[in-house]
């Protein structure tokens, strides 16, 4: 690529349409042209096609994967910058071996946590169900729960760290559980927790078969 060539940049899964304001493209552009895809690309064909002649691409974490079938597609590609410090949608090796650059940006731990417990406000206290039966003019309540009898059983990770504070501010017992750190746990069984627990959160692949 000539210094007098325009590099292209592809940003993907922009669903919201919100990549242009997160950020000051002006900074770039002229000597760069951007492109948007607002809606997924679709199979490995279908994302070599789209993105072929693209030197930098911007991916919304896994949304679209990049194993070594479409990196190997790609011959113009120098740099895949991701959402987020990690992203296994993306076959490092292979981008390692072809001279693409993989960066990524800084993660926030708390929006994870926000939305879950968002989830389990509208589980204990039946919000969903509320909300129906209020628009379609119904008068019964629902039976809801109190978060203070709730037994609130958290992975002591890098998420579950934030937890705690919430769970103690409602109220709930509050307790731990890891499978690397039982030490500093104390002695908790895992089978009483998951039995007093009113829903269960996987967050990382270490925790497949434990629940």
């Amino acid at each position: 690529m000539s210094r007098q060539e325009t590099i292209k940049l592809a940003v993907l899964d922009d669903y919201q349409s919100v990549a242009l304001e997160a950020a000051d493209w002006s900074l770039i552009e002229p000597a760069v042209a951007i492109s948007v895809f607002d809606t997924h690309l679709g199979d490995a064909d279908a994302v070599v096609r789209a993105l072929d002649g693209f030197d930098i691409i911007v991916a919304m974490r896994e949304r679209t994967p990049f194993p070594q079938t479409v990196l190997d597609r790609l011959p113009r590609l120098r740099l895949l910058a991701t959402t987020g410090m990690r992203n296994q949608a993306i076959d490092l090796v292979t981008a390692r071996n072809r001279g693409i650059d993989v960066c990524g940006t800084p993660m926030l731990g708390y929006p994870a946590a926000e939305h879950t417990w968002a989830l389990i406000f509208a589980l204990v206290k039946q919000i969903p169900p509320e909300n129906l039966s209020m628009h379609q003019g119904g008068g019964r309540p629902v039976c809801r729960r109190d978060c203070r009898i709730i037994h609130l059983a958290f992975g002591l990770g890098k998420l579950g760290l934030r937890w705690p504070e919430l769970g103690f501010a409602f109220g709930m017992k509050v307790q731990a559980w890891s499978t690397t750190t039982r030490k500093r746990c104390g002695s908790v069984v895992l089978s009483l927790l998951v039995g007093k627990a009113v829903c269960h959160f996987r967050y990382c692949p270490r925790s497949s078969g434990v629940v």
